[in-house]
């Protein structure tokens, strides 16, 4: 009998991907700094126009962003610092990086940072609201 079951490498990192390509946008729509790892604090109650269900949207639009980010945020800040860097400059920092350059900047080879990109991709799913991202393999695979 088996403790945990085996996981879908190649689905988890797609789930993280796809959630990790959302943050850039989840970023401008919060207006938030990039790892803010407290908690979302209202600053200002939006001013009333008369198309008050259009701000009412806005506003939830902005608190479910905020909170997403969050979430992610948090994962990020359970990752190995190396791991974490690895997955901050490929989808979180306001400029996009190449390989070439995130190679670079953290002194390893590009086929390494490949490499060692698709371990921070399982360890952020793992991380990430408790596994939430994580794919099973079926007892038929």
């Amino acid at each position: 009998m088996q403790l945990f079951p085996d996981i879908d490498d190649k689905k988890t990192k797609q789930n993280a991907r796809n959630l990790l390509k959302k943050y850039r946008r989840l970023q401008r729509i919060a207006g938030t700094p990039q790892f803010n790892i407290t908690s979302p604090i209202i600053k200002e109650v939006p001013i009333q126009h008369t198309n008050t269900h259009r701000s009412q949207q806005h506003f939830i639009r902005k608190i479910d962003a905020e909170k997403e980010k969050l979430k992610i945020d948090n994962a990020l800040a359970r990752l190995s610092l190396i791991n974490r860097q690895l997955l901050y400059y490929t989808y979180c920092s306001v400029e996009k990086k190449t390989n070439v350059w995130i190679a670079s900047e953290l002194g390893y080879s590009v086929s390494n940072v490949e490499t060692l990109k698709c371990v921070a991709l399982l360890e952020f799913a793992e991380a990430y609201e408790s596994g939430l991202l994580q794919c099973y393999k079926s007892a038929t695979d």
